[in-house]
């Protein structure tokens, strides 16, 4: 391993891609459009009763494919019980790094049960708990972030404690709304850079850390939050107790 460690073999898997009696010839005009596969399929104890269901769930799986001369592609389809895998792949892709060619050109297409199988576009990271996203609309929990299209943004939920947290991580000026379940708002009065929010709704408080690019003009910037639909709610800025002013203001760095 790259780190230093070991593993002990416990699969091999061998494929030939090219098996005859004769030599290949390196010089064949098709030599790059030439393909060939597998499927794989893992189960456990709790998928089947044992491994002779096992055994006869794979032997009933389909694999199909299909060369397409005029597009030059490979048209696959894997089915198994209820599920169908397809994919689109052009063997004679030759994107790489440096010409940072879209890997849709190598794999055209991609479904699961006719699905897209991946996170739509824009979208970084869905769990259970979290999301991030350049959509502009960052939704977790019920909680909403709400800021432009284009900037990374983030959503965390904690159930345990009902805590949410949004954020920006980046230090791109950006329009920032924040809207967290039972009528809780949090909204700027201008752009904001790098701010994080935590509203702990059930301590009545709420943690902001905030800061802009040095060396970025202010102008534009926000100078203060407002806290909607908390009562009186306990507030930290950067490490410090600061209070609300009227109306729920909080005075942000920018303005000091």
């Amino acid at each position: 391993m790259q780190g230093g460690g070991k593993l002990r073999t416990s699969l091999v898997l061998n494929i030939y891609n090219y098996r005859s009696d004769t030599s290949l010839d390196r010089n064949r005009a098709d030599l790059d459009e030439a393909w060939s596969g597998f499927a794989m399929e893992i189960a456990d104890a709790t998928e089947f009763n044992d491994f002779t269901a096992f055994q006869k769930h794979i032997a009933e799986a389909k694999i199909e494919a299909q060369w397409d001369g005029a597009a030059k592609i490979v048209n696959a389809t894997y089915r198994s019980g209820g599920d169908t895998l397809e994919a689109g792949f052009a063997p004679g892709y030759t994107g790489d790094w440096d010409r940072k060619t879209p890997t849709d050109k190598c794999f055209v297409y991609r479904r699961v049960n006719g699905a897209w199988p991946y996170l739509p576009k824009g979208v970084e990271r869905d769990t259970t708990l979290s999301q991030i996203s350049r959509t502009g609309r960052i939704e977790k929990g019920g909680a909403v972030l709400t800021v432009e299209p284009g900037r990374m943004a983030c959503v965390d939920f904690e159930p345990v404690t009902g805590t949410f947290v949004g954020y920006t991580p980046l230090p791109d000026a950006s329009t920032w709304k924040f809207e967290v379940p039972g009528g809780i708002t949090i909204e700027p009065d201008g752009k904001v850079g790098l701010l994080r929010v935590t509203v702990h709704p059930r301590e009545n408080q709420v943690v902001v850390d905030q800061a802009h690019r040095p060396g970025d003009t202010t102008a534009g910037l926000a100078k203060s939050l407002r806290v909607r639909g908390m009562d009186r709610p306990k507030t930290i800025l950067n490490g410090r107790p600061e209070d609300l002013g009227a109306g729920g203001q909080l005075k942000l760095v920018a303005d000091r």
